[in-house]
């Protein structure tokens, strides 16, 4: 990206003197990043036709010889987070690598990366909100609405593959796969999308419900199966509250206490940043998490 680009975007040279200052991270293709995390996913899923490299192999490396696959999203919970936890702590202990994410890195972005282990100039999802031709307006992309009255883009006649224009892997899995997200999500334009044609969805109130599905649904499923937990209870606090606030620090630390599996084939952790302009100021650093492969049964 060059300067001249920007004559009809006045913010391009903000975006790129915040990539010259560290302010933002700007993506690399040399660096591991959750493209890679996705691809080596749904190659281990049984999923043809996959850009695989050296990165993607490593990655794969971690959860080879699992049997299930159990993968929880930790919206806003980046290594920010991470890294101002105690040395003992559940998360750093089990930390086994870092990935950097997509840019923008907004969940609609980043989620969209991840079904189909994509970068956003191949997808298209490239923001929260998003012009569309077809309604000569501004839609908010995961709640499938238009931005200004949040009316149903289903309304207007503008169908699902018009927005999400490439196909969602998770839709091709060898196994199942279960995506288990909070009561509001389940069974929405978007949730449906990213769970794929033949995904089963299932919704929960409390955390600890969410982290009980998953555990149940991983025992009972077939091999080369995926479950999904989203988790973005972390997310809503900071966009409320802010990175250092109490009640910020009160819901990042009771995560890794909503159970312990006794048992679990394996566990990949991923987790991402919401991409506030002031939360990237603060926290240079966007980075993902991989976590433990296993985990420790409870005493």
């Amino acid at each position: 990206m060059e300067e001249r680009t920007s004559a009809g975007f006045s913010d391009v040279p903000q975006l790129l003197s915040a990539f010259r200052a560290n302010d933002l991270i700007r993506p690399r293709f040399d660096t591991p990043s959750i493209v890679d995390l996705a691809t080596a996913v749904f190659q281990w899923a049984g999923v043809g036709g996959l850009a695989v490299n050296e990165r993607t192999e490593r990655i794969g490396e971690m959860f080879a010889e699992a049997a299930r696959l159990v993968f929880v999203i930790v919206d806003g919970l980046g290594m920010n987070f991470i890294g101002a936890m105690r040395s003992d702590s559940f998360m750093l202990r089990h930390l086994r690598a870092e990935l950097q994410t997509v840019f923008p890195s907004t969940t609609s972005t980043v989620f969209t990366s991840i079904a189909t282990a994509a970068w956003p100039n191949r997808h298209g999802i490239v923001g929260w909100d998003m012009y569309l031709d077809e309604i000569d307006a501004a839609s908010t992309i995961i709640r499938f609405e238009r931005r200004r009255d949040e009316m149903p883009l289903g309304r207007l006649g503008v169908g699902e593959r018009q927005v999400y224009r490439m196909r969602s892997l998770f839709g091709e899995v060898t196994g199942d796969l279960v995506s288990i997200v909070p009561l509001g999500i389940a069974d929405t334009p978007y949730s449906n999308y990213w769970t794929g044609r033949n995904g089963v969805s299932v919704s929960y109130d409390r955390m600890a419900d969410g982290v009980d599905a998953a555990i149940s649904r991983s025992r009972a499923a077939p091999d080369r199966s995926i479950i999904c937990l989203y988790i973005p209870h972390l997310d809503y606090t900071v966009h409320e509250h802010g990175t250092k606030a109490s009640e910020t620090i009160r819901v990042r630390e009771g995560i890794p206490r909503n159970r312990t599996p006794r048992h679990n084939p394996s566990l990949q952790r991923e987790t991402g940043d919401n991409g506030r302009p002031w939360a990237a100021r603060r926290h240079p650093a966007r980075y993902l998490a991989i976590g433990p492969a296993r985990w420790t049964p409870p005493a």
